[in-house]
């Protein structure tokens, strides 16, 4: 391979003298390094390099078995400052001129394939010849039409299709070609099939989908500029399904649709098409800026110009959009279902890749050729790299990974600009900061739909000062939880989260809407201009930052055609993309993308970390670009800071020549927490510089969380403090409103869409609640095709998981070794009958387990405990009945609809030892088990009574309380969690007792945890199943008026009614706390309501009590404290379990040093041995134990990279048990030193 890498800055100057590193890999049942490449950039920011290719490959399934390399190519400025972005090259045979090429470019079995014979001259001229070709011993034959094409019908049915071609011109030329496709003939397979290649905007593609899946569903994903623009879901009836694609002004260019199914097996199967939508050409659209290149904060105007195909001017609407061209460079990693996919296959260490794609300029410029010459040329495409860009910090990956989601946010900005002017003209002031969400939609400016994110959460706006003058929309993401890792600012997702504090990267102050005369922004800027106003000497301060500042829904053009457009430029040095539609009155349409450039020849920048802590010593570095035409010598200034302290200078001299790039540092000590500005000028003898950054420091302390839940009921009044010994301005109050239970089930869905991993017990309790989410969401409508592609993935994954554990003969186990165990095999079969309604499952698996348990069953009708158990001395009190493993195998067998003897044995055995069921966990099963078989009986209805009267009674809820561990040796209030879900389940089955049921439901509400749900995974799944249970008898009339007040302070009104009853409804509190707090919450109206306080809050490690025999230790050593830039450290972990016997399920929370990356393959090399898998956040590096025993520690060992000069504290390290995360060992943070 030879190739030229060209690295540019998105200002539009070359990376001259960048290092540059390249390492080649290939794929063999994972990446294998190969090589290393390096060089340097010359001064065109180029550098050429070459590489052999290694002897052989491994296909990759996806990828229809072709191999490929993959090159991760870094390179770092002179600023120390790096980017990379990995290509990957596809490696096949030689081509020949003589082609056969299946639609697609794959050959699906059991499908009826189009496969086409391409003949082609030496030069590629097409060749009209005669084609005979030879298939599975079958012969057929044909004629190449003018494009060199001939088309043939064929359904592969075996593991290998060999085509043996051989054609003929009229010159009596000939070539023969045998060419062989493997097939996977035991795996469901799926083409997509469209009529064309070329398209124009208004028409609509017809896609045909046949699958070998007879039922189904195909998710379809349309992607454009490696974004996706539409994702759905497809239902497929006798193994075909068709959808039509209308291509709005918005799908043009180069358009890739990807198709997928979900197999029985772990994978996923694509199929891809491209096509290429000439845009809309009814009008044509003219972009002229009134200057070429525009300095930062300068004033401009644009001129739109539209006409028609007579050149006859048009009165038009335009939309125009103008966005930082770096979000397009460097976009969402992962497109749509795309996403979805690679994430999956990441988690499951199988990893694939793209390859990169090809721009068929030449018959994209021509509005039609040939349907089947269109299809043949786009079948042999490749979809372009997904992954386009890594980044040097995970804050960085972080930040580009989330800002393409931007577009989302930018009609609801814009909704509330509108408001925010037309409060101002009536009130002649700004809305206050505080309530200024709700005072807008309250007094009729806003409505409400407009600002509710795409998972139905209302937005929130931030700003720094007292009114929304300038405002930026914050989106809480799929969680619905503010100041959480997936929150999605309007900047592009540069929101971090560490500790539970909203970070930010940088200071992004969009404007209220597009710039437009008398807008506030402009009053802003001019303010801070005034500033320096006085002060010849003083460069202008570069503060305002956004990756979109120009969005325009609808400027008119005038009977000339013409519209203008005045802009305040953004602070940012780089090129604007700008994207203008155009529609007139006649329904004509028109499209075009041009540019602006923003830059100055002399310029600084800050590189900030992600956050900082309290206490922290960090040299702050500091770019320097110089392009002006001659040597400058600059004096670099940091402003002083209440914040922080400066350790050295606070001024730093560098000569820079013509075309340089360098970098200072800045020694600082962090002194206070909150969210701060960092302001650094650069006086320069020609040209001088000015710029503000903000980063959050946070707490030096321990955070803890705390929930407080109840009923919401006419007026409720909670008084809420904190503790004394609280780190101040680090202290939060959240309120959450659920108008019923379906909102309840809502909350935080995706987050319950979790990996399958671990043992059988751990495999099923992660994969049940995928069955509930998915279930629920397709029988309520709600369903996105990414949430339910990624929901049956997970499921595909656990159900095959699930199959590895069965025993043979029978049964399942904690490991899939003998003996099969009871219990486990009887929620195995309760999940497959569940799973069996979401998701294709071979039923012969349920009739083997039913099977298996009834062989098992003792003469009296019983089923003994059985005599070994993984985690035996969580299930001593089991061991000594044989009541409750026989209520919870008669339950499973009853629940999946099984009336047998064996069945009627079991409630007679039951029934005959109801009198030592003493314990509300064992009754609750009892009860499921008569409920499931005999729901209306005498019986039932006693045992139901028995266990209602067990019931505890605490104000107005009612609980079951646990006196044993539960079957996943959950203890104390997990236990009980558990059993009231029981309890509820039997009771919501039974349809009896609805005033008990509403009252456990509530306990059940109350007891969530601050993520929305009910600490472990098993209690989630069983209070899941009461809750999807209780909405198939309930009906929620909603429609009322929530009022929030504080201290005497009215905060939030809330109207709910049916159009938004389904979500969590949440208000911040924050900014309103005082030394004692009063919240009062009236509810008027119809409705069921819930709410729930969340307290957070720091308390300073010092201050913290140790425990005197904490139930884990946890030691973390790094090899050495002190060392420099680019150094790797070493860190060994010790692990150990303080109390006698074995602690199942544990989570390590290592603490990352502001700064520093995770070298990862270091952890890869754990992985499947001492660890089941981890994850790596900016501050955090998570990792997932199997078990910790106390009769020997775990020991682990990772690496860490210095990216900056720090002294700082490491965020504390943590280990739990998952399933009782109050059993816990803390390390204390560690003071760690990096120099230049």
């Amino acid at each position: 391979i030879e190739g030229d890498i060209d690295v540019q800055y998105f200002f539009g100057k070359p990376v001259t003298n960048g290092r540059v590193s390249i390492t080649t890999y290939r794929y063999d049942i994972g990446f294998q390094k190969e090589a290393v490449i390096t060089g340097e950039t010359d001064d065109q920011g180029l550098c050429h390099f070459s590489y052999e290719l290694p002897d052989y490959f491994v296909g990759e399934p996806l990828e229809k078995g072709d191999a490929f390399v993959r090159l991760d190519i870094e390179v770092t400025d002179k600023a120390n400052h790096s980017e990379r972005i990995s290509e990957k090259r596809k490696v096949v045979q030689d081509v020949l001129t003589l082609s056969v090429v299946p639609e697609g470019g794959v050959l699906r079995p059991l499908l009826e394939n189009r496969v086409y014979v391409l003949v082609n001259y030496p030069d590629g001229a097409p060749c009209v010849a005669h084609v005979h070709m030879t298939v599975d011993n079958k012969k057929v034959s044909g004629v190449t039409d003018e494009y060199g094409i001939a088309e043939f019908l064929v359904t592969p049915m075996n593991e290998k299709t060999t085509f043996i071609v051989t054609a003929q011109d009229d010159k009596g030329e000939s070539a023969r070609i045998e060419k062989a496709f493997a097939t996977v003939v035991d795996r469901d397979q799926i083409i997509m099939r469209m009529p064309r290649g070329i398209y124009q905007v208004g028409q609509s593609i017809d896609l045909e989908f046949l699958t070998t899946k007879k039922t189904g569903r195909v998710y379809v994903d349309v992607i454009k500029d490696n974004q996706t623009v539409l994702t759905k879901s497809v239902d497929i009836r006798n193994g075909k399904g068709t959808y039509r694609l209308n291509l709005t002004p918005d799908i043009t260019g180069s358009i890739w649709l990807h198709a997928y199914i979900v197999t029985p097996g772990s994978d996923i199967v694509r199929d891809t098409r491209f096509c290429y939508v000439h845009p809309a050409n009814d009008l044509t659209i003219t972009v002229k800026p009134d200057e070429d290149e525009y300095l930062p904060g300068a004033d401009g105007n644009i001129l739109f110009t539209v006409i028609d195909e007579n050149n006859k001017p048009v009165v038009a609407a335009l939309c125009v959009a103008i966005v930082d061209e770096a979000v397009f460079a460097v976009s969402e990693l992962q497109p749509g279902l795309e996403k979805v996919y690679f994430m999956l296959e990441k988690q499951i260490l199988e990893p694939r890749y793209e390859i990169h794609g090809f721009e068929p300029e030449k018959i994209v410029l021509l509005p039609h050729i040939h349907e089947r010459a269109e299809n043949v040329m786009f079948s042999t495409l490749e979809p372009s790299e997904p992954f386009p860009v890594h980044y040097t910090t995970p804050q960085e990956a972080y930040h580009k990974v989330a800002a393409a989601f931007y577009a989302r946010l930018h009609t609801a900005h814009d909704a509330v600009y509108s408001a925010v002017n037309r409060y101002y003209r009536e009130h002649d002031a700004y809305p206050p900061a505080t309530n200024g969400l709700p005072l807008l939609i309250e007094e009729g400016y806003l409505d409400q739909a407009a600002v509710v994110d795409p998972w139905l959460h209302t937005y929130r706006l931030e700003t720094t000062g007292e009114y929304l003058d300038w405002f930026t929309v914050l989106s809480a993401g799929p969680d619905g939880e503010f100041y959480t890792a997936d929150d999605i600012t309007e900047w592009g997702g540069r929101g971090q989260v560490v500790d539970g504090m909203f970070l930010m990267a940088e200071e992004v102050m969009p404007m209220a809407g597009a710039m437009r005369p008398g807008v506030q922004r402009m009053k802003k800027m001019a303010s801070r201009d005034a500033e320096t106003a006085g002060r010849p000497d003083e460069p202008r301060l570069r503060e305002f930052f956004p990756e979109t500042f120009i969005f325009e829904p609808a400027l008119i053009t005038n009977a000339q055609g013409q519209a203008r457009l005045s802009v305040t430029m953004p602070d940012a040095i780089t090129t604007w993309r700008v994207t203008s539609f155009a529609s007139s009155q006649r329904g004509q349409l028109g499209s075009v993308l041009s540019s602006l450039k923003v830059f100055q020849e002399f310029f600084v920048d800050i590189d900030l970390p992600v956050a900082l802590t309290q206490g922290d010593e960090i040299s702050i570095p500091i770019a320097l670009y110089n392009y002006l035409p001659r040597k400058q010598d600059i004096r670099v200034v940091l402003e002083p800071n209440d914040w922080f302290d400066i350790l050295e200078d606070g001024e730093i001299t560098r000569t820079l020549n013509k075309d340089d790039v360098s970098v200072v540092y800045f020694p600082i000590k962090v002194r206070a927490i909150g969210y701060h500005s960092m302001l650094v000028r650069a006086y320069g003898e020609a040209k001088s510089d000015a710029i503000k950054r903000n980063i959050t420091v946070l707490p030096d302390g321990k955070r803890f969380e705390d929930i407080l839940a109840d009923r919401l009921e006419g007026t409720v009044t909670q008084k809420i403090d904190f503790p004394i010994n609280t780190i101040p301005d680090a202290r939060s109050l959240i309120l959450k409103i659920f108008p019923g239970v379906y909102s309840q089930i809502v909350e935080g869905l995706d987050g319950l869409l979790g990996v399958p991993f671990g043992c059988f017990e751990q495999t099923t309790s992660v994969t049940y609640p995928n069955i509930l989410i998915l279930d629920y969401l397709r029988q309520t409508d709600q369903i996105r095709p990414e949430t339910e592609m990624t929901a049956e993935e997970y499921i595909s994954l656990g159900y095959q998981r699930l199959l590895a554990f069965e025993v043979p003969g029978g049964g399942f186990s904690w490991f899939g070794d003998a003996p099969a165990n009871k219990m486990l095999s009887a929620y195995g079969l309760m999940e497959f009958n569940d799973m069996a309604r979401v998701y294709e499952i071979d039923e012969r698996i349920i009739d083997r387990t039913v099977q298996w348990l009834k062989k098992q069953q003792n003469e009296d009708g019983s089923w003994s405990p059985d005599e070994q158990y993984l985690h035996a001395e969580s299930w001593t009190k089991i061991q000594k009945s044989e009541i409750l493993p026989t209520a919870y195998v008669c339950w499973a067998l009853g629940d999946i609809g099984d009336r047998s003897a064996a069945v009627q044995n079991a409630l007679t055995f039951l029934e005959k030892n109801l009198t030592a069921a003493t314990d509300p966990y064992v009754l609750a099963l009892i009860a499921n088990a008569f409920v499931a078989v005999e729901p209306h009986s005498t019986k039932t209805m006693e045992v139901l009574k028995q266990l209602v009267n067990l019931a505890q009674k605490e104000d107005d809820v009612l609980y079951w309380e646990s006196g044993i561990p539960s079957i996943t040796f959950t203890r104390g209030l997990g236990a009980d969690v558990e059993a009231t879900g029981l309890a509820c389940y039997a009771l919501i089955k039974s349809g009896k007792y609805p005033d008990v049921v509403s009252k456990g439901l509530t306990y059940l509400i109350r007891s969530k945890d601050p993520r929305g749900t009910w600490y472990t995974t098993q209690g989630t799944v069983i209070a899941l199943r009461s809750l999807v249970a209780a909405l198939g008898g309930m009906t929620e009339d909603v429609d009322a008026v929530v009022t929030v007040m504080m201290n005497g302070t009215k905060i939030h009104k809330l109207q709910v009614d049916a159009s938004n009853a389904d979500v969590m409804h949440q208000v911040d509190l924050t900014d309103h706390l005082s030394s004692t707090n009063t919240i009062d919450v009236t509810v008027t109206g119809n409705g069921s309501f819930m709410y729930e306080l969340v307290r957070a809050y720091y308390i300073p490690w010092k201050e913290l009590p140790r425990p005197v025999q904490p139930p884990f230790t946890i030691d973390v050593a790094y090899d050495r404290t002190k060392l420099s830039v680019n150094d790797i450290v070493d860190v060994a972990v010790s692990i150990r379990l303080m109390r006698p016997g074995t602690a199942q399920m544990v989570m390590v929370d290592l603490g990352i040093p502001p700064g520093f990356e995770v070298q990862t393959p270091t952890l890869d090399e754990l992985l499947g041995k001492k660890i089941q898998k981890y994850s790596v956040t900016p501050r955090q590096l998570i990792i997932y134990l199997d078990e910790v025993s106390s009769k020997q520690p775990v020991k682990l060992s990772y690496s860490l990279k210095a990216k900056y000069p720090i002294r700082a504290q490491v965020r504390s390290s943590r280990v739990y048990e998952y399933y009782n995360t109050g059993d816990e060992g803390v390390e204390q943070p560690t003071e760690i030193e990096v120099s230049l």
